[in-house]
C-alpha cells in the first residue's frame, strides 16, 4: 500500500510539475512576443527623421530632380518605387541618405494665384498676392486641364509648382474671411465694388 500511495503522490507531483512547466512555457512565449514587439517599436522610434520634397522630374536611371527646403537636388529612387509615379508636383518622402523611399499625395496647401497666361503645356505666367508676376510649372494634375486666364490655382511658391485648380467660389469665401478678419472696412468696399 505504501507503494501505491507513493506512486499516486509521485504521479500527482508529476502532473503538477507538468502544469507548472506549461504555464512557464506560455509565459515565456508571451514575454518573447512582447520583447519582439517592443524591439520593433524602439527601432521605429530610433530611426532618423525623414524629409519631404517635391518632384520636378524623374529619370529612367532611377534618379530624380527634387526641391527640398528650397534646394534643387538630384537624388536616388528606391527600387520599390515606380519611376512613372514620380510626376511634377508630387510630394515624396526622403530617407536620411536623401533617397526617395515613399510617394505621397500632392500638397494641399500653398498660395492662391491667378493665371495670367499659359506659356506652354507645363509652364504658366501667374499673378501672386501683391500683383507679383511669376513663371511657374504646371503640375501633373493640371497638365490635361483646360486653363484660362483668370483661373485661380493652388501653387507651392517655394517650388514654383501649381497642382490644383480652385473653384472661384472657394477662393472668394477664403479671401472674404481673411479680409473680414483683417479689415472690415476693406471687406465692405470690396463687396460693394463686386456688386457694381
Amino acid at each position: 500500500m505504501d507503494k501505491d500511495a507513493d506512486l499516486m503522490r509521485v504521479n500527482g507531483e508529476l502532473a503538477a510539475a507538468r502544469d507548472h512547466n506549461e504555464r512557464l512555457i506560455t509565459t515565456l512565449r508571451d514575454a518573447r512576443e512582447q520583447i519582439v514587439s517592443l524591439k520593433t517599436e524602439v527601432d521605429r522610434l530610433a530611426q532618423p527623421p525623414s524629409g519631404f520634397a517635391t518632384i520636378l522630374i524623374a529619370y529612367e536611371d532611377a534618379t530624380a530632380d527634387i526641391m527640398a527646403s528650397g534646394k534643387k537636388m538630384r537624388v536616388g529612387v528606391s527600387p520599390t518605387i515606380e519611376i512613372t509615379d514620380l510626376v511634377l508636383g508630387r510630394e515624396v518622402l526622403l530617407n536620411e541618405s536623401m533617397n526617395i523611399v515613399s510617394i505621397r499625395e500632392y500638397d494641399e496647401t500653398g498660395e492662391i494665384v491667378v493665371l495670367k497666361e499659359r506659356i506652354n503645356n507645363d509652364r504658366a505666367l501667374v499673378v501672386a498676392h501683391s500683383d507679383e508676376e511669376r513663371v511657374i510649372r504646371i503640375g501633373q494634375p493640371l497638365i490635361g486641364e483646360k486653363l484660362r486666364a483668370g483661373d485661380t490655382l493652388l501653387c507651392d511658391m517655394r517650388n514654383g509648382v501649381a497642382v490644383e485648380k480652385i473653384a472661384r467660389a472657394e477662393v472668394d469665401l477664403a479671401l472674404s474671411q481673411e479680409r473680414c478678419m483683417t479689415s472690415p472696412t476693406t471687406w465692405v468696399l470690396v463687396m460693394l465694388l463686386r456688386r457694381a
